[in-house]
């Protein structure tokens, strides 16, 4: 079967090519140009054969002519259209053993851009030794394979081969190189810090910080380094700890530092056995030194507020903003919190009294009608309290930071305490929900069951006593009642402590904010795969999270430079992955490119900030070549 298709080309000016064998004659368009002293010709265009011409009712060389001259006509415009002939019957010439893809990427193109207004060129000028790989093209290749195709490093040799261009290293480049990013790795977090300031607007006047961990494919961890008195000196970084994911893998650490934007601005990598709250102060000092920002508002998790670390930026002069735990809370404390009195609505500061207000929810909850009274008390939704109290400074602690002083010091800070009607609905739900769950299993075999924070076993006990205190000759399974009924007292609460003067409003509002950070490790993790981790050497592991910083980075930068064009525009990751992803084009015999993508409105969004012009059917030989020498 027979069809034509329509393409373009750029080409300069066009002459007629006859070929004549003893069975038929050929009419063909051709290009002629210069190389050095010789002349090429190339057949770039069939037109027919003069058999063929004359059955469509055409004067053959005539015809042929008219052709010819249409090329050149059309090229000063330098665009031609040609008509081709295809037959779809034709099969493929065998030339290699495996076959090869004829369609390449052209929408990393864009991460390229960002890279270039990242300045890595000059970054590479500044560590680049005197090895034959070239650091720049490296980085850049395996940041966007971190984004497009998160793989293994050898897989991401093999995938750069679906990407447009040129791409001149080997694996061994590639973990040379690591070794080197490895080395420089403070030098690239100030570097970016500095050049994101002129893409997107950053604001350092609030940093979040949070702490993760990323399982790798060992079943041992890595040994430690002693010193001749046994002590310490370099721990593994591959430990076993406290997955956040549960794997029964070693682990490797990652803080992370966002603006108030979300903007990544500062990481850090320990081993896996640290305890998460030790990594703040040394990223954090060493983020102040190098940033030269000193005055901001630390926030973070109830994990990443200890003491230590709000003392250290109280002793600072900045402040912090720290959910906080109220079931590790002292119970005289408690015992405050839980007053009917001084709770006000989070909306109009109006007086409201807790145990009323959790009356009607619990009305509410068991499905009994509410009078309008009730259902305007509640229509709040949230009550707070302020509860102001003061911290003794250990002893021990200003030994530690070699501060001496007379008598007590004492530190201040507000806890600000919530009720939420739908957080208490919500649950509530889900505890009965499980506490059903735990009475179903009771009487079975209980043991076999997951233990932890929010897993039905521990509503269960074991006891293997006899009332009078004996050791019983079975053992025995009931509901801990004690566990349920303390549970219960804290369904609906949520409290952030604070050394800020300002209004719950305020301190919540930085607060909610949180969720930026958290979503970026969740980005990292499963958009951009950043675990397991497939790296032996820790020179490499670390160099690995240094990528991850960057994709991270990247997109964060896409994204907000997307917000900032067009507000009403719907992002996600995996749209916005997948759009880029997706822009691969077409070698249509070596004439043309052709766009194996559609249109869209974030394509026009990005071309609305980039302007490569990528946003187009087909494309020119040498169109990408251009766009080459703008974003390199």
């Amino acid at each position: 079967m027979k069809g034509e298709i329509e393409t373009s080309t750029r080409r300069k000016t066009m002459r007629l090519s006859i070929s004549k064998s003893k069975n038929c004659t050929s009419y063909y368009v051709a290009d002629s140009r210069r190389e050095g002293k010789k002349i090429i010709t190339k057949l770039i265009y069939k037109i027919g054969t003069h058999e063929q011409l004359l059955k469509e009712g055409r004067d053959p060389e005539a015809y042929a002519r008219e052709v010819v001259e249409r090329f050149n006509r059309e090229s000063k415009e330098s665009i031609i259209h040609i008509n081709e002939k295809i037959d779809t019957k034709e099969k493929l010439e065998a030339k290699e053993e495996v076959s090869k893809q004829t369609y390449k990427n052209v929408g990393y193109l864009y991460l390229q851009s960002l890279l270039k207004q990242l300045k890595m060129d000059e970054f590479r000028a500044n560590v680049q030794t005197n090895s034959k790989f070239n650091s720049y093209d490296i980085f850049n290749a395996l940041t966007v394979s971190r984004f497009l195709y998160p793989n293994s490093k050898k897989a991401t040799i093999e995938n750069l081969k679906t990407l447009i261009g040129k791409f001149d290293f080997s694996l061994h480049d590639c973990y040379r190189f690591l070794t080197l990013l490895d080395k420089n790795s403070d030098n690239l977090q100030k570097h970016l810090f500095e050049n994101t300031k002129n893409i997107v607007k950053t604001d350092t006047t609030v940093l979040y910080y949070d702490c993760t961990n990323y399982y790798t494919e060992i079943e041992y961890e890595d040994d430690d380094i002693f010193n001749d008195d046994g002590d310490v000196i370099q721990y593994g970084l591959r430990k076993y700890g406290a997955s956040k994911e549960h794997r029964p893998n070693p682990i490797v650490q990652m803080g992370l530092f966002t603006d108030k934007n979300g903007i990544p601005i500062s990481y850090c990598v320990s081993h896996g056995s640290n305890n998460e709250q030790n990594t703040t102060i040394p990223l954090e000092s060493r983020m102040i030194r190098d940033y030269n920002t000193s005055k901001f508002i630390y926030c973070s998790d109830g994990g990443l507020g200890s003491f230590d670390n709000r003392f250290f930026n109280t002793l600072q002069g900045r402040d912090y903003i720290v959910t906080q735990s109220l079931k590790k809370t002292a119970e005289t404390e408690l015992n405050m919190i839980f007053k009917d009195s001084n709770w006000k609505s989070f909306k109009t500061d109006n007086k409201i009294s807790l145990t009323k207000f959790k009356e009607i929810l619990d009305k509410k909850y068991k499905g009994e009608a509410l009078s309008p009274e009730e259902e305007s008390y509640i229509s709040e939704d949230m009550i707070y309290k302020k509860y102001p109290f003061k911290r003794n400074v250990p002893a021990k602690f200003l030994e530690k930071i070699n501060i001496k002083i007379k008598g007590k010091l004492e530190m201040e800070e507000t806890l600000y305490i919530t009720f939420s009607a739908k957080y208490y609905l919500y649950q509530k739900t889900i505890f009965d929900r499980q506490l059903g769950a735990a009475l179903n299993n009771v009487k079975r075999n209980p043991e076999n069951l997951k233990y932890g924070p929010n897993d039905i076993r521990r509503f269960i006990k074991i006891i293997s006593t006899t009332s009078n205190g004996e050791v019983a000759s079975k053992k025995s399974c009931v509901i801990d009642e004690e566990l349920v009924e303390r549970e219960r007292k804290f369904h609906g609460f949520y409290a952030v402590a604070t050394s800020l003067d300002a209004t719950v409003q305020e301190v919540f509002a930085i607060n909610c904010e949180r969720w930026k950070i958290e979503e970026s490790f969740r980005i990292l993790k499963t958009d951009f795969n950043a675990r397991p981790i497939f790296l032996q050497s820790p020179e490499h592991i670390r160099a690995h999270f240094a990528i991850c910083f960057t994709t991270i980075l990247i997109y964060r930068i896409l994204e907000s430079k997307l917000k900032e064009n067009n507000n009403k525009i719907c992002i996600s990751p995996s749209k916005l992955i997948n759009q880029i992803k997706c822009m691969n084009v077409l070698n249509h015999n070596e004439k043309y490119f052709e766009s194996l993508y559609t249109g869209s409105a974030l394509l026009e969004e990005l071309e609305s900030i980039f302007k490569l012009g990528l946003d187009k059917k087909t494309y020119l030989l040498k169109y990408f070549e251009k766009v080459f020498e703008k974003i390199q």
